[in-house]
């Protein structure tokens, strides 16, 4: 379910930047889409054990000292705990993005690619 809420919400984004995409293109860039790394499941769950953690800290240490010593560990070290396969998949994402982007980019058109330009022009 959370996965086609996203597409959904890619090609929707999509579509605001680029113009009406065709079947073909949707299809191709569905097929892309897929092939960046899901991390939402190991996201949540490293979310929800990040979030025990300073829950378990705020609740047992009373001293300031002592909850500031712990909250400086806690809050810049996300990454603690996390499963493996969450961070390799994290660590693979940006580039899977990278390549899905660079890839739909060679299926755009001439007016999709004005389109985007015109848009981006508006925002600078």
């Amino acid at each position: 379910m959370q996965l086609q809420r996203c597409t959904a919400l890619i090609l929707e984004t999509l579509t605001s930047w680029l113009g009406e995409l065709s079947v073909n293109q949707e299809t191709y860039i569905l097929k892309r889409i897929e092939e960046v790394p899901d991390t939402t499941d190991m996201w949540l769950t490293h979310r929800k054990s990040r979030q025990a953690r300073l829950l378990e800290l705020l609740c047992s240490s009373h001293e300031s000292g002592t909850l500031e010593q712990g909250l400086y560990h806690w809050l810049p070290d996300s990454k603690t705990g996390a499963m493996a396969e969450y961070l390799v998949d994290l660590n693979e994402w940006p580039e899977g993005v990278e390549k899905a982007v660079l890839k739909i980019d060679h299926v755009l058109t001439r007016d999709q690619l004005v389109h985007f330009s015109r848009k981006l022009q508006r925002l600078i």
